[in-house]
């Protein structure tokens, strides 16, 4: 049987907010190109950017074009895929504050929409600070973009505010004038295909979900640590630091598809009210317990780490304007631009926290979380350690412990691998390691799947 094919997105309209930014050249055009040379955006479809810059169509298809090049990430450049976008390129400018911004917008989306024939479907996409997330939104309410025919649906990325209290505050923004349908809030971590894979090797391999809990499991360990130094983000990363970047969104959504329970479907809601009741489950740690279970610091000068050709690290490593490329010197993190040289901020931080559900059994089944940004080291995987190795001696794993090992990487290209031991013939060691690999085919960048999803 032949696997299902992918299908073109719903026919609509794009809206780029912060359409001159970093994000957009970087990762969403590139994301909206990949997607165009799979056959995977509709015909009737058209991008609209808006940002502070002076532009026409023209300079924007322009400078578009140049980005293009220097941020795809495919092996050769198909230049009739690009085309085909590019043409469906529009620009207006506009300021986030200005009410007569989102008039001429509105009446720009009108006219493409007869032009294109998008069904008066609009897809906002806010890359722009969270700051203004609650503005944008309520100024889109105010021009009458709801009051068009189709659907409305808005993409709003991490950092989604700085506290529990901001993000509430933030929430009660977007949900004033938005149903909660309407929402997408992105953790880009999770378009992973190897991050998306975890529930498929967890529930669709009955062999696993048994062995599943503290009785065979000793700790979960998450590390991920970043190729690249804060570079060009250092005034942004100086305010949010490696928990707030990187542990309490990515790792965190990695522990909750490793430890959840089965959902009751794979629909949205019940994934993510599993994830909910797991996060819940997590130990709240005392003043002085936080420093006991958990170490912060930050990186000091070195050479930044080979990438080995992996793909994402390739973009972060052109010789563009913010990259630096492998091997080359990196600063301290005080010394990078736009860091208080006294900063506190951390960039490395590891946790050690506990599971108190019915699977960890009440005592707690420990996962341990490592996140880094540092030019020097590159690693992403989730592992599980098993309790017991007979062929130690001592009712641990003391023969090397690759066999109580189940790693799954995370990262472009890697595969999960399932270690075993078996007999080894005229040998003094009685056991022997053995490997099964699953391949997969290349994935996706995890950009690409979100926005496909989004359409």
């Amino acid at each position: 049987m032949s696997p299902p094919a992918f299908h073109p997105g719903e026919r609509c309209i794009l809206v780029l907010f912060g359409a001159s930014g970093d994000l957009t050249k970087s990762l969403l055009m590139p994301a909206l190109y990949n997607l165009q040379c799979d056959g995977l955006l509709p015909s009737q479809f058209a991008v609209v950017g808006i940002a502070m810059d002076e532009m026409t169509d023209g300079s924007f298809r322009e400078r578009m074009s140049r980005d293009i090049r220097a941020f795809n990430t495919r092996v050769e450049f198909d230049q009739a895929a690009w085309d085909n976008l590019c043409s469906r390129l529009y620009y207006t400018p506009g300021k986030f504050g200005d009410e007569t911004a989102y008039q001429r917008l509105h009446e720009l989306v009108a006219r493409l929409d007869a032009q294109h024939n998008t069904g008066g479907n609009v897809l906002f996409y806010l890359a722009t600070p969270p700051s203004v997330f609650g503005l944008i939104a309520s100024n889109l309410i105010r021009a009458g973009f709801q009051k068009l025919p189709g659907w409305k649906r808005l993409i709003v990325e991490k950092p989604f505010g700085a506290d529990l209290r901001s993000a509430q505050e933030l929430n009660g923004q977007l949900l004033s004038g938005w149903q909660e349908s309407q929402i997408y809030r992105v953790d880009h971590y999770l378009g992973k295909e190897t991050v998306q894979n975890i529930l498929a090797f967890r529930f669709a391999n009955g062999m696993f979900e048994p062995l599943w809990n503290k009785q065979h499991i000793d700790h979960i360990q998450f590390t991920v640590s970043e190729a690249v130094s804060v570079e060009w983000r250092g005034g942004y990363y100086d305010r949010a630091g490696v928990l707030r970047d990187m542990i309490q969104n990515h790792m965190f959504q990695m522990l909750a598809y490793v430890c959840m329970e089965p959902p009751s479907s794979f629909a949205a809601d019940d994934i993510r009210n599993e994830k909910a009741k797991l996060l819940r489950a997590i130990r709240v740690y005392k003043p002085q317990q936080a420093l006991h279970n958990g170490v912060r610091g930050q990186y000091g000068r070195g050479r930044r780490a080979e990438s080995h050709g992996r793909a994402e690290s390739r973009v972060a490593a052109r010789s563009d304007d913010h990259g630096t490329t492998d091997g080359d010197d990196c600063p301290a993190y005080g010394e990078e631009p736009g860091v208080n040289p006294q900063s506190n901020t951390e960039t490395f931080a590891a946790l050690r926290l506990f599971i108190d559900n019915w699977r960890g059994r009440r005592a707690g089944l420990p996962a341990l979380g490592q996140g880094a940004v540092d030019a020097r080291h590159q690693r992403r995987r989730a592992v599980q350690e098993a309790h017991f190795d007979p062929f130690s001696g001592h009712g641990r794993c003391k023969t090397g412990g690759e066999s109580a090992h189940l790693p799954h990487p995370a990262g472009p290209g890697d595969r999960d691998t399932l270690p075993g031991q078996d007999s080894r013939p005229r040998d003094a060691a009685p056991t022997g390691q053995h490997a099964l690999q699953l391949r997969r085919g290349v994935p996706g960048k995890p950009r690409d799947r979100l926005r496909g999803h989004a359409l």
